[in-house]
């Protein structure tokens, strides 16, 4: 595979939504070769620094939260032959959520502690760091060290809710049964029918101000997150997404950001940048530039072709766009390279 990398850029792989149901459906065998694909090619390129997983790794419906881990076993196990860090993202599949959680959802909804011990721990990077007052948290940075710079790599948690658990990480209780306030930063971004409340938690927002602010720490700073920052691009509401956007336009005007709800005061004066936010979640190939912001937002397909279709039935913005790109990133350009079916692109940050 010949594609041109520029050497002193943030180069990686990122595959997203792959909606994995087992190795037993017509998608399992494809979706495990395109992650052996994505391994060999990290393997053998110098020149890629990380693997990224953007969400949505599983469809998350399964019985019994074991099943989806079995489930997560087989799509991940060859991540352990990556000589690259892997970033897993995780997405308002992922927590198995979608199963009839309220018949006993303590057998089947994945807690935050659940996610650190199943998923991160033996999957992805071990050099990360979580929100302190919430080690378990599923939302974490990287710094990836490029040459003489850092670059601070945001993985964000976009299905952001709490749970009560217990020492082996089951739930004890779903915090929002039996009431709800729409106006509460408490409880506005807890469940709601039986799937996650999308977005981010007042929590993650204030982690994420102060993960900014560690300014002499990093030169620059990449963003991932399962979903956009804002409700349009996502197709729906987005808690927090407006506090999120806030923070980080702060960060790139380096202005003051004062919110006493979340507990926010903040001041950046460093010369660093967000060179891409980039996410999935919508399945399919998008892209926008924030003016206010000034850096692009960019979504990559899904993974996983339309099963009723032929598997070569590639479709240019649809569902039908899968695999993988490869994504070359610095202070003045993005090159992303669909590999599988799409259009490769080129943007001036």
């Amino acid at each position: 595979m010949d594609v041109m990398l520029n050497k002193s850029a943030v180069n990686y792989i990122y595959i997203t939504d792959m909606h994995y149901m087992g190795i037993k459906t017509g998608q399992g065998a494809v979706l495990l070769s395109q992650m052996e694909q994505i391994v060999d090619l990290a393997n053998g390129n110098d020149e890629i620094d990380m693997v990224v997983l953007g969400g949505d790794t599983v469809q998350g419906y399964w019985k019994d939260k074991r099943d989806c881990f079995l489930a997560y076993r087989e799509i991940l196990s060859v991540l352990k032959r990556s000589k690259k860090p892997t970033l897993i993202l995780v997405g308002n599949h992922d927590d198995n959520s979608y199963a009839e959680w309220n018949e006993d959802f303590s057998q089947k909804v994945i807690s935050d502690l659940d996610w650190q011990r199943e998923i991160l721990t033996p999957f992805a990077v071990k050099d990360r760091e979580h929100d302190k007052d919430d080690p378990n948290s599923k939302y974490y940075y990287y710094d990836l060290k490029k040459e003489n710079r850092t670059i601070r790599v945001l993985c964000l948690d976009a299905a952001d809710y709490k749970t009560e658990y217990d020492e082996n990480g089951v739930i004890t209780r779903l915090s929002f049964m039996g009431e709800h306030n729409e106006n509460s930063p408490e409880s506005r971004y807890k469940y709601q029918t039986g799937i996650t409340r999308w977005g981010y938690s007042a929590e993650q927002v204030r982690w994420v101000s102060k993960a900014l602010a560690n300014n002499d720490d990093f030169d620059d700073v990449i963003i991932f997150s399962h979903m956009a920052i804002d409700d349009e691009a996502n197709r729906h509401e987005t808690f927090f997404g407006d506090e999120l956007r806030a923070v980080i336009k702060a960060y790139m005007k380096k202005t003051p950001y004062k919110n006493d709800e979340l507990g926010i005061d903040v001041c950046y004066n460093d010369d660093g940048k967000i060179l891409i936010y980039h996410y999935g979640h919508v399945h399919m190939e998008e892209r926008q530039y924030f003016e206010d912001l000034a850096f692009w937002q960019i979504a990559s397909s899904t993974a996983r072709a339309d099963q009723s279709k032929p598997l070569d039935a590639r479709e240019a913005g649809s569902e039908r766009e899968p695999c993988f790109d490869i994504v070359s990133v610095d202070k003045t350009k993005i090159k992303k390279h669909n590999i599988g079916g799409g259009t490769s692109c080129e943007l001036d940050a």
